[in-house]
């Protein structure tokens, strides 16, 4: 295993953490304001059907891309991120003036940061950092791909097996 994949999946791994957490506490204050927190598992098991259904097209796509051009599935994944980004700063809360977005923001992250990094989390994130990062570099770094390898399916085949059973999770879901 190179030192790119284990600090790459590492990155990923916290990126997640911290996107997942925010949004959901984001979303579940905004809704509590709302007087809608009755609605937050249905809310959150869309959210989970329409994941799903994204990486059903996402990994085809990726699959026949790098057939083409190994690295077009990185370059794709960038340029998605992009927009998404773009698209998520375009939102504002009802409650906040637009000019004062971005400081509100960075205050929330920074006291989340500050937060998380306390001396009282510190056993707790090292360990689930170190868990997170062993399953993902295991799980999809190593064994799948190296198990469709060993079937005899390329990168062609593999997105077609992932997709149908990203397809039947969304169906169970």
């Amino acid at each position: 295993v190179g030192w790119e994949l284990v600090v790459g999946t590492s990155l990923m791994s916290i990126g997640r953490a911290f996107i997942s957490g925010a949004l959901e506490a984001m979303v579940y204050d905004s809704m509590k304001k709302d007087r809608l927190e009755k609605s937050w598992d249905k809310l959150m098991n869309t959210r989970i059907q329409l994941s799903l259904v994204a990486y059903s097209i996402a990994v085809p796509i990726g699959g026949f891309a790098y057939s083409y051009f190994f690295r077009l599935p990185n370059i794709l994944e960038t340029l998605v991120l992009a927009v998404s980004i773009y698209i998520a700063t375009q939102f504002i809360d009802s409650e906040i003036a637009r000019k004062q977005k971005f400081q509100i923001v960075l205050s929330d992250y920074l006291a989340g940061f500050k937060q998380l990094f306390s001396s009282q989390m510190r056993p707790y994130i090292i360990t689930s950092f170190l868990i997170i990062t062993t399953y993902e570099l295991y799980d999809w770094g190593l064994s799948k791909p190296a198990m469709a390898l060993s079937f005899g399916f390329d990168s062609r085949g593999q997105s077609i097996i992932y997709t149908a059973l990203a397809i039947t999770n969304i169906l169970f879901i």
